[in-house]
């Protein structure tokens, strides 16, 4: 049985490593891409600033998956890259713990309730729209995460920082796009999720943002699937 709530947090964690060894590739791979935007999220929320601890868990789960996320596809049978891997979302389930979730998994979230297949590729599609429709809003967050991941140069402004943790995403995406499922969902059933993702929002003092903006979102997943 599996809980779906955005309000249950588990107090324990046990990290099998045999059985991450033994999934299969694509469930590895939707893995890694849920853990790398829950890590995002939690390293993004605003709460993150007084839980400097689990800002720090979420560029370490970053680090360890983005870094092993293509040895995986060349080596799937290593049983060092897979213990990194599960380490890797053993930190972003830490780096959640007080900073809380961000938009993109609450509608993911909300998206599960009605049985949609939206894990790994859709997940960090998804995102990565959120976070270049809300750059004017997060620029200096998103900026300083890319830094942190040592993904631009130092010279970088926070637009160009931004940009290029995005464009990354954005390539995995395209990258991994064979496991994409593509989900039809209506204007009324996005309307419907946004109230309840508004409320939950407040909960974890997420930034309120325009409900078009979700909408948008939701519509250019849809479109560009």
């Amino acid at each position: 049985m599996i809980a779906l709530s955005s309000y249950l947090i588990p107090q324990l964690v046990v990290i099998d490593t045999e059985i991450c060894q033994r999934v299969e590739k694509s469930v590895a791979i939707d893995g890694i891409l849920t853990s790398l935007c829950i890590a995002v999220e939690a390293f993004l929320s605003p709460a993150s600033d007084s839980n400097p601890r689990y800002k720090a868990n979420a560029v370490i789960s970053c680090q360890l998956l983005l870094n092993n996320l293509d040895k995986l596809i060349n080596n799937p049978d290593d049983t060092f890259i897979r213990k990194s891997i599960a380490v890797g979302s053993y930190y972003a389930g830490l780096s959640s713990t007080h900073t809380g979730i961000g938009y993109a998994h609450m509608i993911i979230h909300s998206m599960l309730e009605k049985n949609c297949d939206v894990h790994g590729v859709y997940y960090l599609k998804l995102l990565s729209i959120i976070l270049r429709k809300t750059m004017s809003f997060y620029n200096e967050r998103i900026a300083e995460l890319s830094r942190e991941l040592h993904l631009c140069s130092n010279s970088a402004d926070d637009t160009q920082a931004s940009e290029t943790l995005i464009e990354r995403f954005e390539r995995i995406c395209s990258q991994y796009s064979d496991y994409f499922v593509s989900q039809s969902v209506s204007r009324d059933e996005i309307k419907k999720m946004l109230e309840d993702i508004k409320k939950e929002g407040f909960i974890f003092e997420l930034k309120k943002l325009p409900n078009s903006l979700f909408v948008e979102a939701l519509e250019e997943i849809s479109d560009n699937g």
